[in-house]
């Protein structure tokens, strides 16, 4: 018998954690979590034999991690026995990094093959600000803190220019390493192909590239002649039996307050919800241990500190681990401060140790629209911050001064939990990000590793010989999410959510101006115009296809 792994739509970590009308969507997610415990479960199905990996052309990886964890599930199943085939109407780098990791390689007839490389576009938007009249006053600690590069630059900055490529280069580098070994073939094959070069099914074939030409119907037909029947493998909430390791999922941008969908951050997780959900599982005797599992770019510094603090009052009760997923910068690498050990995959983006501060002057873009104001204040400073004029010199060396004082916090945080001297720290920081494997080296993160490994780890730390793993938090979805995502939006709801993201970007741009930040551009993103037929302006996830 076989069992069907299908990738399809945008890759997420975890089921979404907070459920509103903005989160409803017709576009499908592949959610990591999901995946992990449909492995697991056909990993321990005797009776498949077989597992058809099918990756559909609406599968999308933004980042380089999220491939590495699902390569490495493949990599078990095949350790466990099950012959993997795989199956795509098209090969791109990614396509070929999970297919090596597969006994056999099948493509459509009709399909292509093509490695191209890794490819990271930014848009920049100060043209657009300044012919609006919208001024920003930014300050920050770090030279590579870049969250409001955009804003603030016509190009890339030469310090963001060095350690995004760095990165990048890291990261095409693991892929096409590991496709080389999962191929066994030299490098200089793969090399070749990187010029731009495509093949058709023929040649691919010829090539060595794939075993098999052919549609997935008719490939399914195939097996059925052969009495290869399919089965379906029931996923569930949990693995295996025993005492309890949790897997505590943190997605998103960090607020305050509580966990909501956002226009300008998407799924925000905040500390009032999260810190309930922390202390909750502290109390909770069955669990043994916890794997923190972080994918995040930050946010708010306040919200940071009050998360942190909850964890290692966790920590203090229970043993506590961290594995970071595809981005675990800026807040999201301050919360990790909590767990150990620490993982991090060998291309997670993290580090990002800076804080900065985003002040935005709308008052002559209102004026230019006909838009007037007055104020009444009893003191100088009362309008500070609302939006409508500049900070004065003295407001904005109050902000430099509050900024300075939270990234020597941060600094001081890193230091006593990496075992590190302030200043190794700082030379360290400045706001950089690392691919996971640099950060182990600069001695941020203590191994590589992925959230199988940290939930073994958490195991043995937890001293049982076996063990239940539960994944928290589990939100149901609502009676009209479900029926919205089976029957489709309609037409009025899509216009209504698009305007509704629009006006929210702006709040939202309000609300988190003026307040110390510890985040990474990669958690600015407008999933919701996405999803409601607009443009992502703020593209700042790489793109593997």
């Amino acid at each position: 018998m076989y069992a069907e792994l299908t990738l399809s739509g945008t890759c997420r970590d975890a089921d979404r954690q907070v459920r509103s009308l903005l989160s409803i969507s017709t576009r499908d997610s592949f959610v990591f979590t999901t995946f992990f415990r449909t492995c697991a479960a056909i990993r321990t199905d005797r009776r498949v034999r077989r597992v058809l990996v099918h990756v559909k052309p609406t599968f999308s990886s933004p980042m380089p991690a999220a491939l590495e964890e699902i390569r490495r599930e493949l990599e078990r199943l095949s350790e466990a026995g099950k012959e993997l085939v795989f199956y795509a109407t098209d090969y791109r780098d990614a396509h070929l990094y999970l297919a090596s990791a597969c006994a056999q390689r099948v493509l459509h007839p009709l399909g292509a093959l093509r490695c191209t490389g890794i490819a990271r576009n930014s848009l920049f938007f100060k043209r657009l600000a300044d012919r609006l009249g919208i001024r920003f006053q930014i300050v920050r600690r770090g030279k590579f803190k870049s969250a409001a590069d955009r804003l603030r630059l016509e190009t890339i900055d030469p310090a963001n220019l060095e350690q995004y490529q760095r990165w990048i280069d890291h990261a095409a580098s693991h892929l096409h390493d590991t496709i080389a070994g999962g191929y066994a073939r030299p490098r200089a094959d793969l090399d070749a192909m990187l010029c731009g070069r495509s093949l058709d099914a023929s040649e691919a074939l010829e090539q060595g590239w794939i075993d098999e030409a052919s549609t997935i119907e008719s490939l399914r037909d195939r097996w059925k002649n052969e009495k290869v029947r399919p089965r379906t493998v029931k996923t569930r909430r949990s693995l295996g039996r025993g005492k309890r390791v949790a897997v505590l999922s943190f997605e998103g941008a960090i607020v305050e307050g509580r966990s909501r969908m956002n226009p300008l951050l998407g799924q925000t997780m905040g500390s009032e919800t999260f810190v309930k959900q922390v202390d909750s599982l502290r109390r909770r005797r069955r669990v043994r241990a916890v794997v923190l599992r972080v994918n995040s770019g930050g946010g708010s510094a306040v919200a940071s500190e009050d998360i942190r603090s909850a964890l290692v009052r966790l920590a203090g009760d229970k043993p506590l681990l961290v594995s970071m997923s595809a981005v675990a910068g800026s807040g999201g690498y301050w919360i990790s401060m909590t767990g150990s050990p620490v993982y991090a995959c060998a291309t997670t983006l993290t580090g990002s140790i800076g804080v900065i501060n985003i002040a935005v002057d709308a008052g002559t873009a209102l004026a230019d629209q006909g838009i007037t104001h007055s104020v009444v204040k009893t003191h100088e400073h009362a309008d500070a911050g609302t939006g409508l004029r500049p900070l004065s010199p003295q407001e904005l060396e109050d902000l430099d001064r509050q900024v300075g004082s939270v990234y020597e916090r941060f600094l001081r945080l890193v230091a006593d939990n990496r075992s590190i001297g302030v200043g190794e720290v700082h030379e360290r920081a400045q706001g950089r990000v690392w691919a996971g494997e640099d950060a182990v080296e600069q001695r941020l993160v203590d191994r590589t590793g992925g959230l199988a490994d940290a939930v073994e780890e958490a195991r043995k730390a937890a001293g049982l010989r076996r063990a239940r793993v539960v994944f928290l938090p589990h939100t149901k979805r609502s009676l009209l999410e479900r029926l919205v995502s089976r029957e489709g939006r309609p037409v009025e709801m899509e216009e209504s959510l698009r305007l509704q993201s629009i006006v929210g970007c702006a709040r939202s741009l309000l609300r988190i101006a003026n307040r110390p930040l510890v985040i990474e551009p990669a958690a600015l993103a407008i999933p919701h115009l996405l999803d409601a037929g607009g443009l992502d302006l703020f593209d700042a996830d790489l793109q593997v296809e």
